[in-house]
């Protein structure tokens, strides 16, 4: 019966039950060992991800008949768990490999040691220049990796890219001064500018140090996650009120810290926040201070312990956060998982529904 569902069905089907790329193409091998039914209806969905994690994997993919490479949509550079030691590509290998897929969609590179890669170290050079070899996919996605963005004097054009996710939390701490107070003092600042990514529409950036863009960057994007810890914060939130003020729909994550409850987030206009394991006391800080939110995701176990559970300030203070929730018609999503392959899907959601004027849901304290 399977293998009768529609391709893309069974896609769905899939994609409902997997979060991340990695884990669906997990899924996608593991249905083909069930039964040669199962094989053969997923067949067509595993051929379109193609993963490598060491130069023998990119040396064979390089060897497929072209009718197999032309069926590659998404390629997997990397491995998907942090545990293990990361995967080493040679930099010449990962061109040649990238240029034999014509069909190519979507890149993810995941814990990647970028010591054969340009750079001494575990660190991937990505150079927005005419050799970059990820100038040809519509979605990029560079995570738990150190990356580095040398500067060019002739940045090239991504001009398919729409969708891209960049982890920056890996990087020298050297090059938080530069970036944060200029925009051409890296490769970065070089990439994230409507030159170089003329088609961005999505955009999640996972950093310690926000780098400054242009307006006319900011403003052609859609949707826009940054996630934030609490180094540099201050100098962030001042880069960030520049980034809010031409993208209003942007979605900021803080996580938590021990110094979270003594922070004053101030960012004016800032609609959409993700609070990653804040307490009550903190998360009715951050209402106080963030005067213009409509939508906030926070730990909703938090809220919904019985009232003997929770501490006497937490017992309060979460029962004037979901006033003040209410009050303010702020709406509460779900987090989602942190290893989600782009955005929060349910901030996506609110803000292509554009409903924000609807009825807030309403929060349980008890």
């Amino acid at each position: 019966m399977l293998d009768r569902l529609p391709t893309e069905l069974l896609r769905l089907v899939v994609d409902a039950t997997s979060h991340s790329i990695w884990t669906r193409k997990v899924t996608l091998d593991r249905l083909g060992l069930v039964s040669k039914s199962y094989r053969r209806a997923s067949a067509a969905l595993r051929d379109r991800v193609v993963v490598v994690s060491s130069t023998d994997d990119a040396a064979q993919v390089c060897s497929w008949p072209a009718v197999k490479r032309n069926l590659a949509e998404t390629i997997l550079l990397g491995r998907d768990t942090t545990d293990a030691p990361d995967a080493v590509l040679q930099d010449a290998q990962v061109n040649e490999m990238m240029g034999s897929l014509p069909r190519l969609q979507h890149a993810f590179v995941h814990c990647l040691d970028g010591s054969a890669m340009d750079l001494t170290g575990t660190t991937t050079n990505f150079c927005p220049d005419e050799d970059n070899p990820f100038r040809s996919p519509v979605s990029l996605s560079l995570r738990h990796a150190r990356i580095l963005f040398p500067f060019t004097e002739d940045p090239a054009k991504f001009a398919r890219l729409t969708r891209l996710r960049l982890d920056l939390f890996s990087r020298d701490e050297r090059w938080f001064a530069e970036i944060a107070t200029e925009v051409d003092d890296d490769g970065l600042g070089q990439l994230l500018t409507t030159r170089c990514l003329p088609s961005l529409r999505v955009l999640r950036l996972s950093c310690s140090a926000l780098p400054k863009v242009k307006d006319a960057f900011s403003r052609q994007l859609k949707l826009v996650q940054v996630d934030l810890t609490e180094e540099h914060l201050d100098e962030n939130l001042k880069v960030l009120q520049t980034w809010v003020k031409h993208s209003p729909s942007l979605l900021c994550t803080f996580s938590h810290s021990a110094s979270a409850g003594r922070l004053r987030l101030r960012c004016s206009g800032l609609r959409y926040a993700l609070f990653d394991n804040w307490s009550p006391p903190e998360i009715l800080l951050a209402l106080q201070s963030l005067g213009d939110l409509r939508a906030i995701s926070m730990p909703q176990e938090r809220y919904r312990r019985r009232p003997e559970e929770l501490y006497s300030l937490d017992r309060m203070c979460a029962e004037e956060v979901a006033g003040r929730i209410k009050d303010a018609r702020i709406k509460v999503f779900d987090a989602g998982e942190a290893d989600e392959d782009w955005i929060n899907p349910e901030y996506a959601k609110l803000v292509a529904a554009n409903e924000l004027d609807a009825a807030p849901r309403e929060l349980s304290v008890a």
